[in-house]
């Protein structure tokens, strides 16, 4: 069995960190030619765990253990903050209608529901989690392409199509840029825009951050007797919705057409 590792250091742990994060764990994936479905579960969990590790500053240090064998991608993260065990914690309400949904809350559970071993340790006044995730070797698909950058805002094309409007966020909706795309949708929904399209064409990455932001949206159309529909998911990003529970909210839709028709 062979068996190689990559590890990193975060002191302290910084939003912005995430991103650079993300690129050596891609850098990592190529080189051993993982999965790149497996590979986002990865990134999606240090995105949802060093997240709340910086919003709650629960430590000043955290660790990261990336491992790989023949079958088996490991995910390890340490750090030096209070106890908290992330296996304890209850699971969301994922199939309640819109104006029910809680905002927020969903990281975690995202991050359990896509490993298939979870193990939690309190030793020393560190935790210990490890997330393991089992693959098939074999040649990894093309990643998508790199537009990760640094900055902490995120480029969002707009169209338009008779009275909907359609957004095409690009690249990445994490932790690091929610905030900013927050701020376009819900400007546009202020200033009187009834109906969206979020075209996810051109979207490689989605966080619960991301989520949070269209169930804000959601709500704030349909209270104006608005609506909101998504298209053109990538495959693991539809999985992200099914998780969560928002394909039972928020209609999605195959290609923009359907979108646009279903906007109607």
């Amino acid at each position: 069995m062979t068996k190689d590792e990559l590890h990193i250091s975060l002191s302290p742990p910084r939003l912005s960190s995430i991103r650079s994060l993300s690129q050596m764990v891609e850098d990592f994936g190529d080189a051993h030619e993982l999965p790149h479905s497996k590979i986002y579960m990865i990134n999606l969990a240090l995105d949802e765990l060093i997240t709340n590790s910086v919003t709650y500053g629960l430590s000043a240090r955290v660790e990261v253990s990336l491992e790989v064998t023949d079958t088996v991608l490991s995910l390890t993260i340490t750090d030096n903050g209070p106890r908290f065990d992330p296996t304890e914690l209850k699971d969301p309400d994922v199939l309640s209608p819109l104006e029910e949904r809680a905002v927020g809350g969903l990281g975690v559970h995202l991050v359990k529901t896509f490993a298939d071993r979870v193990t939690y340790e309190f030793t020393g006044g560190t935790n210990r989690l490890t997330l393991e995730h089992d693959y098939t070797a074999g040649p990894r698909a093309r990643r998508p392409d790199d537009r990760r950058g640094t900055s902490m805002n995120i480029e969002v094309a707009e169209e338009r199509d008779g009275d909907v409007l359609v957004l095409l966020p690009v690249g990445r909706l994490d932790s690091g840029n929610a905030r900013s795309f927050e701020s376009i949708v819900m400007d546009f929904i202020s200033s009187g825009e009834r109906h969206l399209v979020i075209d996810f064409s051109r979207l490689d990455f989605i966080s619960s951050s991301g989520l949070r932001v269209l169930l804000i949206a959601a709500k704030a159309l349909k209270a104006g007797e608005g609506t909101i529909v998504l298209c053109s998911m990538k495959n693991h990003i539809e999985e992200v919705f099914r998780i969560s529970g928002f394909h039972r909210i928020l209609p999605i839709k195959p290609s923009r057409e359907g979108a646009l028709e279903a906007s109607g």
